[in-house]
């Protein structure tokens, strides 16, 4: 439907779908060198042709070519009374175009807004009810980048974020205005690309997009003007705008497109504004490894820590079930502290004197272990372990971290 999208880098030439000429819009030509692989061609809005050039440095540039762009420059008092929607288009793609969820919230809120915005001569006015849905997602709506949106029970991620708490990025303000249009009838779609300010030019001419640039935006159809640009911008924002790019760099790279940037060193490394794959790959690894360690490092240290404690009853006998958990000994669930020494009573015998003694402590009672009585019985348990366990299992249990986890 989108056949104004180009499909693929041109060779030597791709041209698509013009909008309306009209006296609304300015041929504008655009060069662009990229320095990172893109799946499709992008330009200045509204693109109409593409066209391959030779590469100035081909080191630093993956691909270049030119643009030619017919850019709206017509004012929105010159859009007044252009009918939303083209008369050539199929039923289908009208309908494509016009694609809403059956959720009548939709049209109620969009109705709702052109109450309240415009006055009654242009309610039935497309331009006017698109600036007046743009304008009260960004004076109601907050942006932030560290939320997201779930389907919910609705099945509609837009609802979720327009029917909800109105926070969200790009991505979300972009769709749920295009819901919102098309729920009044309105043509629109969502579009994705770059977005950057016009001051980070820096009174130059070359323009420096990264990924922190990324935007999506929505688009309305209006009859002899073509898609026009609806993109919210919210007024209240949680993140810091992203710096613009070192002007000097932008400089640079810019007389390197137009192949007038002064001599360079032969071996000269490409200039790199991201890591590459490998070096990102390999920085992540020694990062999740380093997290392991440090977790590892803290759990055994956690287990020793534990069978160090004060010589005490009830710490000899948490000690002890630390150790017995590691062997795969356990209580079940459910299970109180006397029935699972009575049902370990045959190999290890010594467990129910213990697990008396901290019961002892535990609720108070007065009949105590001496602590030479104490540290006989949790001797003679610790040798009932050996002989019970071989050697190879008690060191495969003494290197697992987690095994007091599980002690109960």
């Amino acid at each position: 439907y989108d056949r104004d999208n180009a499909t693929g880098f041109p060779r030597p030439t791709e041209e698509v779908a013009a909008p309306p000429s009209s006296n609304l819009r300015t041929e504008v030509v655009t060069s662009v060198g990229l320095l990172a692989d893109h799946f499709r061609p992008f330009g200045l809005e509204s693109p109409v042709r593409f066209e391959a050039e030779p590469n100035p440095d081909p080191r630093r540039f993956k691909r270049t070519y030119r643009v030619v762009s017919q850019a709206l420059t017509g004012s929105d008092v010159e859009l007044v009374g252009r009918a939303a929607g083209d008369p050539s288009w199929s039923e289908e793609m009208r309908a494509h175009y016009l694609e809403v969820p059956d959720d009548p919230r939709y049209q109620a809120l969009a109705r709702s807004i052109i109450e309240e915005m415009l006055p009654p001569s242009y309610h039935d006015e497309p331009i006017a009810q698109i600036r007046a849905i743009t304008f009260w997602l960004e004076r109601e709506g907050t942006y932030t980048t560290s939320v997201g949106h779930t389907a919910g029970k609705s099945g509609d991620p837009t609802a979720d974020f327009l029917f909800g708490d109105l926070v969200g990025y790009c991505v979300h303000f972009s769709h749920a205005a295009t819901m919102l249009f098309r729920s009044i009838g309105l043509p629109a779609r969502v579009s994705t690309g770059y977005a950057i300010p016009e001051l980070a030019r820096r009174g130059g001419s070359a323009l420096l997009l990264t990924d922190a640039f990324s935007h999506a935006w929505a688009e309305v159809y209006l009859e002899g003007a073509g898609w026009i640009i609806a993109d919210v911008q919210p007024h209240s924002s949680m993140d810091s705008p992203p710096p613009l790019p070192d002007a000097d760099l932008t400089r640079l790279l810019g007389e390197l497109r137009r192949g007038e940037a002064p001599e360079r060193v032969p071996d000269e490394a490409p200039v790199r504004l991201l890591p590459d794959l490998e070096t990102l790959t390999r920085g992540l690894t020694i990062g999740l490894k380093a997290i392991l360690l440090t977790v590892l490092f803290v759990l055994f240290c956690w287990k020793w820590i534990r069978r160090i404690a004060p010589e005490s009853p009830s710490a000899r006998y948490r000690a002890r079930l630390d150790r017995l958990s590691e062997l795969g000994i356990r209580r079940r669930r459910g299970e109180s502290p006397e029935a699972f020494a009575r049902r370990v009573s045959r190999e290890f015998p010594h467990l129910v004197s213990l697990t008396e003694a901290h019961l002892s402590q535990a609720f108070g009672g007065s009949t105590r272990p001496h602590p030479n009585e104490l540290q006989s019985i949790d001797r003679a348990l610790g040798e009932e372990i050996r002989e019970a366990v071989s050697w190879p299992r008690r060191l495969l249990g003494a290197l697992d971290p987690i095994s007091w986890l599980f002690a109960r």
